[in-house]
């Protein structure tokens, strides 16, 4: 059932000047719209902001002190914040207090700030009327925190065992001619364990190593072999060991592969090069190089390759599925897995990739993955302790799950933008930064990756539960030692001076912050009115400087009635008439846009705060002469005075809100607030009061 709300233009307007007398509803001056109405549910009841209680707990550095914050909206867009609730707490302890919030939005961000100055922000959603979120752990709360602990690569990313490579020379013969075509047939040249020595090379294919099971072969290099324009295919089985001062040469168009169970091992002092490609397919085996590779293309093909060498390729693929890099040393590619999401990613030490694609990654404890471009799609970005990841680029998430460490230590990520996010979470002990592209608006990428921050399921809308935060990049209070690779280091480090061997903090980016406003907006009449809600316009928020005071602005007088406001029985502005208050003649409408009307800046009172003062029903009496007290709408009433989050452009005079605001009407009608409940963000264009 709903009810319409209206004005019969001349007939009702001549009957109000009949039994009070006109003011602004003087029946010439035009200002109320013949057959203005508002169709409205029977169980509207116009509340646009509502009341809701926040626990944050603090278990960080035993003793410490933190400044906690509750913001409604993400403080690094912009570093502008605006506050609903705050307060210091004790680590081991909860900050609870009440805040308001518009009924409209779901989503808020809480916040701590540490020794340093830095602040922590998380995304937190309401859940029954109330936010309940932490940040660190109970066992952090009872010690300081021991920020720069070292751990090993292996808790994560064991590795593999070292080849015996010296094994392999064991019963070889120096490659010729004669046996390098020969296969078994009871020919006295056959041999499956040949070798190039030191100090001599090869030119060309060598045939016999395409061979595969028994008659697979062994080659040792010890010299030097260049493929020259052929390709070169080693059987399953086979193996070619590059010892310390050999060297392979792959040539621009050439390819060396290992088909099946082939294994390539490249030894400390062993080389690869060329601007050709190597290509591995290893079935249950593995390649391995301690060595140097650098070539154009490396393919991993669905097999498995650990590097504990340098590797420099221009590309790093993996185009089948369970193709597996990784990487206990050096690693600088171009573009790694850039055919696929079908490459797994792990990095022990130091790799660099410009464009990265990956179904998995897997980065040991202190580690740095550096590059520009990434993209994951259906996997898991699994970030231990004291990890660095730094993609300065795009990121593009795709139902993808990054999740940190679980112990007391963080895993840092640092991001440029976010270009894509869908259907993708973050967890446990994460700092992550995003450069650019940030902003409040829903569903954009950005906004739904922090909306992804300690979401475990997607089946909950519940969030803000787990560690996973948001920072400004280079500011978390964590000190990871490291340098350059040259330096022989897995790390470039993090708010560390390689020189000195010694902390070197970011400085603070200080925030900008404001608390709350809220727009409470009147009509002078009770019922039958224009409906352009500017006849008082008043906005409240707590003292910047001290949050037991309030603030209370007059912005806008659209009336021409005798006016005071009253707040808890105390009325406002020195007792002042408000049009006086604004310096002018109760004929003078100010702040609306009508003929004859003035422009004012906003007059401000600040009053001690009533106690259990609530913004959304704070206890506002309009005095209008000819008419009384009214008070904000309530359900079953016509919307004659609404409160509205944040600062809000009321209509220009004579403009009825449903014009101003397109989206009103079909908000009124809906009781249940599903439908339109943001219909305050959306003007019209030339329809309400912007100067």
């Amino acid at each position: 059932m709903k009810k319409s709300y209206f004005v019969d233009g001349a007939m009702a307007l001549a009957l109000a000047c009949t039994l009070v007398g006109c003011s602004k509803d003087d029946l010439s001056s035009g200002e109320v719209s013949t057959n203005s109405s508002i169709d409205a549910a029977s169980d509207q009841n116009w509340q646009m902001l509502n009341t809701g209680k926040v626990n944050i707990g603090i278990n960080k550095d035993a003793g410490e002190s933190y400044s906690v914050k509750l913001y409604a909206n993400d403080p690094f867009v912009n570093n502008e914040g605006t506050v609903l609730a705050e307060g210091t707490v004790t680590s081991g302890n909860t900050f609870t207090s009440t805040f308001t919030y518009p009924t409209a939005d779901t989503t808020f961000y809480a916040a701590y700030k540490d020794s340093k100055g830095y602040t922590y922000v998380k995304a937190v959603r309401v859940d029954n009327n109330a936010i309940t979120t932490s940040f660190g752990t109970e066992s952090s709360a009872n010690a300081k925190s021991n920020i720069s602990r070292a751990t090993s690569s292996s808790e994560m990313l064991p590795g593999v065992e070292t080849p015996n490579f010296a094994s392999y020379k064991t019963g070889t013969v120096e490659l010729t001619n004669s046996n390098a075509t020969v296969d078994w047939n009871g020919d006295a040249n056959y041999t499956t364990k040949i070798k190039i020595s030191s100090g001599k090379s090869w030119s060309g294919a060598i045939d016999i190593l395409g061979k595969e099971g028994d008659h697979a072969r062994t080659l040792y290099i010890e010299g030097t072999w260049n493929l020259g324009s052929a390709s070169q295919l080693l059987g399953s089985n086979g193996v070619i060991v590059v010892a310390n001062g050999g060297e392979i040469v792959i040539p621009s168009g050439a390819t060396l592969q290992g088909y099946g169970d082939a294994r390539i091992y490249v030894a400390p002092g062993g080389k690869i090069s060329g601007n050709g490609n190597l290509t591995f397919a290893n079935g249950t085996n593995y390649s391995y190089n301690a060595g140097d590779i650098s070539v154009t293309t490396i393919n991993n093909n669905g097999g498995k390759f650990y590097n504990y060498g340098t590797m420099t390729s221009a590309n790093l693929e993996g185009s089948s599925t369970g193709s597996i890099f990784e990487n206990h040393g050096k690693m600088f590619i171009e573009n790694c897995g850039n055919n696929a999401y079908n490459s797994e990613i792990r990095n022990a030490c130091w790799l660099e990739c410009t464009n990265m694609k990956a179904v998995n990654l897997y980065l040991g404890p202190n580690s740095y993955t550096h590059g520009e471009n990434l993209e994951m799609g259906g996997g898991t970005a699994n970030i231990s302790s004291n990890a660095i990841l730094d993609m300065t680029g795009n990121i593009s998430l795709n139902n993808t799950t990054i999740s940190g460490p679980t112990s007391e230590d963080f895993a840092l990520i640092q991001f440029g933008t976010i270009s894509y996010c869908n259907a993708s979470l973050v967890k446990n002990n994460v700092h992550i930064s995003v450069e650019e592209g940030k902003t409040d608006t829903p569903n954009t990428p950005y906004w739904n990756f922090t909306s992804g921050f300690n979401h475990y399921s997607w089946s909950t809308d519940v969030i803000g539960t787990g560690n996973a935060d948001i920072i400004q990049k280079g500011q978390a209070q964590v000190v990871i030692p490291g340098g350059e690779y040259s330096d022989g280091n897995c790390s470039v480090g993090y708010n560390y001076n390689s020189k000195k061997n010694e902390a070197d903090y970011t400085p603070a980016t200080e925030i900008e912050e404001n608390k709350q406003t809220y727009t409470y907006a009147f009509e002078d009449t009770q019922n039958n009115t224009d409906y352009d809600l500017n006849d008082v316009v008043i906005t409240i928020k707590d003292n910047e400087q001290n949050s037991n005071k309030l603030d209370i602005s007059l912005v806008a007088l659209g009336g021409t009635k005798f006016v005071k406001m009253y707040l808890g029985g105390n009325v406002l502005f020195n007792d002042k008439e408000l049009h006086s208050v604004f310096g002018v003649s109760r004929d003078v409408m100010v702040n609306t846009g009508a003929e004859g009307g003035v422009t004012k800046s906003a007059v401000t009172t600040t009053i001690d705060k009533p106690s259990n003062f609530d913004f959304s029903n704070p206890g506002l009496v309009l005095y209008a002469s000819t008419t009384g007290n009214i008070t904000l709408a309530t359900q079953g009433q016509d919307p004659h005075a609404i409160a509205v989050p944040g600062i809000w452009a009321w209509p220009l005079e004579k403009i009825i809100i449903t014009k101003a605001y397109a989206n009103f009407e079909t908000f009124a009608k809906d009781g249940s607030h599903q439908t339109a409940k943001d219909w305050y963000n959306y003007p019209t264009t030339g329809k309400v009061y912007t100067e």
